[in-house]
């Protein structure tokens, strides 16, 4: 008998995304969570611009100035913060609208959801999603 599989669905996704984040375990290196509005402007000094990323660098910025001149959360939060760069300039479709990444490189956590859907801009840290 021939059985057929489940196609999930993208609220499957975000169900199984949202399941896996709340059974994270608290770590003492900092997690990156980032919520971003990355529809292009279409006005404005810089059209096409994504004001997200701007959000994004500058909020980094003022992250990093709290782990400390070097060590392991530092390495660990350096690692996300090129990551999550590369995936914007490199990975990201140009269709998405909103994106979440939760991410901490030391304990090898990495997810990423494009959303069709505006977010309201946050970068946050903490020792979990």
């Amino acid at each position: 008998m021939a059985t057929t599989a489940k196609v999930p669905t993208s609220k499957d996704r975000d169900n199984e995304l949202l399941r896996r984040m709340a059974e994270f375990e608290p770590t003492e290196l900092p997690v990156l969570s980032v919520y971003l509005d990355v529809r292009p402007h279409a006005v404005g000094e810089s059209p096409g611009r994504r004001t997200g990323e701007i959000i994004l660098r500058d909020r980094l910025n003022e992250l990093e100035k709290t782990l400390g001149p070097r060590g392991e959360q530092l390495e660990s939060f350096r690692e996300d913060r090129e990551k999550i760069e590369n995936f914007i300039a490199n990975e990201m479709s140009d269709s998405a609208q909103g994106l979440v990444v939760f991410a901490c490189s030391g304990s090898g956590l990495w997810e990423t959801a494009e959303v069709g859907i505006e977010l309201e801009d946050e970068v946050l840290l903490g020792d979990r999603p």
